[in-house]
Order: C-alpha cells, then structure tokens, then sequence
C-alpha cells in the first residue's frame, strides 16, 4: 500500500477517530444537556409546589380563623334583631311577652365579645359602639314599666341597630368576598402548578430539536438510544402533567411512577398537594353548611329558629298565588313558662319545651311546618282548609292539657294559640302581628284558649294605643280629679271615713270609667304616676280637713303595680311628711287577688306600711278565690265585702248566710267590717242585724267633689258641737239649767 494511501487511511482513520471523538463529546453534551434540563424542571416544579404548600397553608389559617366569625357576626346580628322585636311588642304591652330581658342582654354581651375575640384589632370601634349602645337600651328596658318609653327605647335603638346590621353585612359581604378570593386562590394553585409543568415542557422543545438535529449526524445506534430517552421523558412529562391536572380536579389515584425516582417523588408531591386541596375545600363547603345551618337553627331543640321561619313565610307567601291551597299561621306560647324556670331551674324548662315540642310534631304532617322563635313561644305553618282549624287548635290544646312527668315532678301544662290565615298578598310583618293579636286576646281571655284573628282585635289594640297616649296627658293638663264616697258608722250614721275614687275627665269623651282605663293605666305603668298624683291629692285633702278639727281617715286604691314598686313606701312616707299628717290619715285599700298572687316585693311592702301605722283594708272581698289563710295571716285592718252580696242578702236566704259567715269571722279575728254598695233600708236593717260596722253606698251617699265632701263634714261637725253644747247646759235630769 502506498504511502499516500496509508496516509489517508490514516487521515481517514484519524477523522473517523475524531468524527467519534466528537460525536461522543456530542452525545455526553447533548445527555448532560438533557439532564440537567430535566433537574431544572423538577427543582422549579419542587420550589412551585413549596410555594403552593406555603400559600395553601395560609389560605387554610385565614379560613379557620374567618368563619367561626361569620358564625359570630350571624349570631349577634339574631340577637338584635330579636331584641328589636321583643322591644316593639313590648312597647304595645308589658304583657305581649313574658320573656325577660335580662336573656337579650346576656346574649348580646356574649356575641359581642365573641366577635372582638375572633375579630381582633380589625374591629371598628364604631360598630362595638353601636352594639353597646344597643344593650344600656336594653338594660333600660329591663327596669322600665312604662310603654311609653319603650316605644321610645324602641326608636332610639332604631339607628344602632341599623348602624350593626350595616357593619354586619359589610364584613359578612367582606369575608364571603374574601373566601371567595381563597377558593380561586386555591384553583389558581392547581393552575400555576400546571403552567410550571407546561413551562418545563415547552423548555425541552426547543433543546431537544437542537439535539435531534445533532444526534442524526451520529451513529444510529446512539441516535435511537438518545431519542428513546427523549421519549422516556416526554412521556414521563405528559404523564406528569396529566397527573397533575387530574389531581388537581380531585379524581385522586396512585401515581404511575416508582416513587424511588424524582419524578415519582415530584408526583408523590403533587398528589399531596391535590389532596390537601381537596381537604380544604371540603372543610370549606363543610364550614359554610355548619354556618349555614346555624344561623338557621335553633340550638336547644333543633327546631327552625325566627330566621328560618321568616324565609320560610315569605317563601310561602311567594308562591301562594299559584297554589290552590290554604294555609294557617299558628302562633303557640306556654302558660305560665316563667314559674316553672323559677320554680324548677332552667334545665327542667329546657326538658319541658323539648318535650312540648315531641308533642307538637307527633301530629305534623311532612309538609308542615314547626319553628321556635324565642323562648317558649312556637309557630307553626299548617296547611289546613279554614273549616278545619278550630278542630286542629282545640286538639293541640287536649294533647298539651296531658300532664307530663319531670323526674318526679308531675306538671299539668297549658298553651295559648293565636291563629291568622296566611292569604295572599300580605306581608311576614302583618301576618306575625296578627297572629301576636290573636294570642295575646287568647291570654287576656284567662289563657288555654286558641283566638283567631279578626279586625275587632286590631281596632282594640288602636284604640288602647290611643287610650294610653291620652293618659299620658292626663296629669300635666290636669283632667284627674277625685271623688269621694263617705263611710258611715252603722249605728250613728255619721261619717266615720271616706274613700277616694279616681274620675277621669277626658276632654272630648267627657267621664270614662274606672274600670276601662285603670287595667291600661296598669299595664302601660302609668299608674304609678297616677297612682302617686291620687296619693298626694288625698293626703293634701286629709291635711286641709285637719286644720278644721276634722279628723276622717281617706282610703285610697292602691294597684299590685303600685305596691311591686320599690318606692311606693317612700312616696307615702314624704307625703305624710310633708302635709304633716300621721298614718291613720290615708288608708290603704288593696283587692284580694293581690295577697293571692303572693308577690313577695307587694307583701314586702304591705309588711312596711304595717309597721308605720297604715290601716290596711281588703276591697271587693268575695268576688276572687277567698282564702282564710290570708285573713290570719296577712297585715289586714279592714274587711270590705263586695257588693254583690250585699244586693241579694235580703231575699236570698244563701247570701245572707254568707254574709252573715263573713261578718262573724271577721269580727272573730278583730277586723273592721265595711259593706259596700247599700242602697235600700232593708239591707240597713238586715246589716245591722250582724252587727256590721261600717256601711257605704247610694242610699246614704254618692261619690261626691271635695266641694260637696267639705260642707258635709262641716255640717256634721257643727250638729256634734250643738249637741255636745246641749249635753253639758242639762243636769242629770234632763232639765235645762
């Protein structure tokens, strides 16, 4: 071989050598290239998935610590709407409601600093103003007896009570809107994680052409190695891509990868991350529907709470239109639910609703509906023709009336019902006042009775309202003025006493009577103004007959509302004080249901007057449950026996035997006699018969202007200075000396 061929096999040899060499070099490039490609990507898809770990683990603190305050703000807004409520009825009557106020004003307080716990230094000072000034209204409440200035309270808890539900619904709109933000901020997560997989994708695109392009001048053999390593990893990626979406829209499996490798940690990860998501998400819908469910329930028995009810009612109301149907709102209150919390604790009235209620829903079809709106007050939604409901509401009555065994106390329960029908076209307001009329007409009515609605019932209301809007300028335009009845000794038929009686002198409807706006005057509380005008009034005309030599005791009426107060023994301690008069001068005449009732603030007072020397007289005795045992017992002077015993004594052989039993006894037990309402001779006669003390009536005195009273006292006193002027000019034989 020549040396020119030698040389160029050796040329040849050489570059065969080097075109090896470098495409060795090349292939180490182009696998070194590739790895470090791929490490790229994994360690920018690691510090992806740590930063969606970060950021999802925040999310979830934020949530944690915002809907236990939705729930919070949820709860506080209830209860103000609650008190609001309770407020306006009771600003109608003291007694539309027997729930105590003192449970708003815990309830408030324990929302309110339920919200700054969670809320923090995010807390608008306003808003915990508001929500202050809200419960000192309540506690205003809470020792007010007037109506008046509960509808006053009411009015001025009007703009806080905006200014909360205000406050309220922006943070709610606030955090729901920032929830929102997570959630998206959760999918963002899966998104971005994507979008780094897509990016580490695309990254190998543009290399692995340059690399093809490289590896095809190679050998073959190296060539197909190297692509099937770029399609181990193309393929790796898609799978990873696809695991990652998939993991992403929570269809959670096994990743297809050894988890030895990075690749299949990266997916392990991946899979963490996706499940983590969807736990959070979870927890998410789950905090939303226990809110949800919350604010819509009632805590103690389960029962759909005020809230629910009103959507519920209006969502009825929506669609009655179209329906064919009829439909009756049942409003239920428990008789007497306050003795037994007093009496038997809490935890008893708690078992006895739970087991009201187990009673009510026996007889429940599934489509009706039950819900408390507060204390031991029900309502129910029934869908019922209108000829059917007396029978439904006299057997909810029949199945309340059964007794029922707490451990081992047996208590006979009753319930009033006040009903409307639910007719198109009125509103949740309308409806609930009605069936409030209604029930509160059932408890006047002396309680375990149903009332339907009717519009008599809301003329009454208009016309109390009225009433007591025209009390309440009764004092300052002086249109009270008291009459006086004269007591007369049965034997002398002198006056021995007198008593004073309220007259209301309305300036267009001229004189109304006692017995209609006393029990308004008595519930509104403006007796106690009254009650305080009649005693000074009395005690100024006591004193002003005194200063004539005229000593006659003035009997006044004095109300249970009168004696529950704290300051009625003040108020008649000053007013003897101040027009100088001792206690024998006024006389305190109560009715016999007070000292029934056993209130222990009344009989605490009664015990004082007592003790200063008052004389205590029991008016219209007979006429309630009469009990002996008060008689004894009891701080009582004067025994006055109502009049109907009296009118029928004479030619009622069973009457007369009463009468006769009252004036025995109470004689037995040294107490004064006085018989009202006489009105012929023969009832005289007959009283005097039974050594009667005192008598009062139309036969021998109407009431009477202190005008007329004065002159009568005056004249009785000038005939006994005659007489006694006469007895002493005679000697012992009569003759005139």
């Amino acid at each position: 071989m020549s040396r020119v061929k030698l040389n160029r096999l050796w040329r040849l040899e050489s570059l065969a050598y080097t075109f090896i060499s470098i495409q060795f070099i090349t292939l180490v490039l182009g696998v070194v290239f590739v790895f470090f490609l791929l490490n790229s990507a994994e360690d920018k898809i690691h510090e992806s998935h740590e930063h969606a770990v970060s950021t999802l683990s925040n999310t979830q603190q934020m949530l944690d610590t915002r809907f236990p305050l939705v729930l919070a703000y949820n709860d506080l807004s209830s209860e103000a709407q609650d008190f609001i409520h309770y407020l306006e009825l009771r600003s109608i009557s003291l007694d539309l409601l027997s729930e105590n106020v003192e449970g708003f004003i815990q309830r408030l307080q324990a929302s309110l600093d339920q919200v700054k716990i969670l809320a923090g230094d995010s807390l608008d000072d306003e808003f915990v103003g508001a929500v202050e000034v809200l419960i000192d209204i309540a506690y205003e409440a809470e020792v007010s007896q007037n109506s008046n200035e509960l509808l006053q309270l009411y009015r001025d808890a009007l703009d806080p009570l905006t200014q909360v539900l205000s406050a309220i619904k922006t943070r709610r709109t606030e955090i729901t809107r920032s929830n929102t933000e997570l959630s998206r901020q959760l999918v963002s997560e899966a998104e971005e994680a994507q979008r780094e997989l897509t990016t580490v994708e695309s990254g190998y695109q543009h290399p692995r052409l340059q690399i093809s392009i490289l590896i095809g001048l190679l050998l073959i053999i190296p060539v197909l190695l190297f692509l099937l390593f770029i399609y181990q990893v193309y393929r790796r990626l898609s799978l990873l891509k696809n695991y990652a979406q998939e993991t992403a829209l929570e269809n959670f499996r096994l990743p297809p990868f050894i988890v030895n490798d990075k690749t299949g940690q990266l997916a392990a990860s991946l899979g963490f991350l996706g499940r983590r998501m969807r736990r959070l998400l979870h927890q998410s819908r789950e905090q939303t529907q226990q809110a949800e469910e919350q604010a819509n329930r009632d805590h103690l028995t389960g029962l759909p709470n005020r809230r629910n009810f009103k959507d519920k009612l209006e969502q009825l109301l929506h669609r009655l239109s179209s329906e064919s149907d009829s439909y009756a709102l049942f409003l239920l209150d428990l008789d007497h639910f306050k003795d037994v919390n007093d009496s038997l604790g809490h935890d008893m009235g708690d078992e006895l609703l739970t087991k009201m209620i187990m009673r009510f829903q026996q007889d429940l079809r599934p489509d009706d509906y039950l819900a408390r709106l507060g204390g031991d007050e029900f309502a129910v939604i029934l869908r019922c023709k209108p000829a059917y409901i007396d029978q439904v509401a006299e057997h909810i009555l029949e199945k309340v009336s059964q007794p029922v065994m707490l451990q081992h106390n047996q208590l006979h329960v009753s319930v009033s019902i006040g009903i409307t029908l639910i007719s198109p076209g009125t509103s949740y307001k309308e409806l609930l006042k009605q069936a409030d009329l209604a029930l509160y007409s059932a408890k006047s009515s002396g309680r375990n009775k149903f009332q339907r609605f009717e519009i008599q019932l809301e003329t009454a209301v208009a016309e109390k309202q009225q009433m007591v809007n025209d009390l309440h300028k009764g004092l300052p335009e002086q249109q009270f003025e008291l009459y006086y009845q004269p007591q007369f000794d049965l034997k002398t038929r002198k006056v021995v006493g007198c008593e004073a009686l309220l007259r209301w002198r309305h300036p267009e409807r001229g004189f109304v009577s006692p017995a209609e706006f006393i029990p308004i005057a008595e519930q509104s509380g403006l007796i106690l103004p009254m009650g305080e005008w009649v005693l000074n009034e009395a005690a100024a005309r006591a004193a002003r007959l005194q200063t004539m030599g005229i000593h006659v005791p003035i009997a006044i009426n004095v109300s249970a509302v009168q004696l529950r107060s704290i300051d009625f023994v003040t108020a008649y301690q000053q007013a003897l004080q101040q027009h100088g008069l001792s206690s024998e001068s006024i006389e305190i005449e109560i009715t016999e249901s007070l000292l029934l009732e056993q209130k222990a603030v009344a009989l605490a007072s009664l015990a004082q007057l007592r003790e200063m020397g008052a004389r205590i007289a029991i008016d219209d005795f007979g006429t309630g449950y009469s009990s002996l045992s008060y008689l004894k017992n009891m701080p009582i002077d004067i025994l006055k026996i109502d009049r109907s015993f009296i009118i029928e004594a004479v030619s009622n052989p069973t009457d007369a035997a009463i009468l006769k039993a009252i004036t025995t006894l109470s004689q037995a037990l040294e107490l004064e006699v006085v018989a009202e309402g006489i009105e012929t001779e023969s009832q005289m006669q007959l009283l005097a018969e039974m050594n009667c003390d005192t008598v009062q009536g139309f036969l021998l005195a109407r009431p009477m202007p202190y005008t007329e009273l004065e002159p009568l006292l005056l004249s009785q006193q000038r005939s006994d200075v005659e007489t006694t002027s006469l007895v002493s000019v005679c000697d012992d034989t009569g003759t005139i000396v």
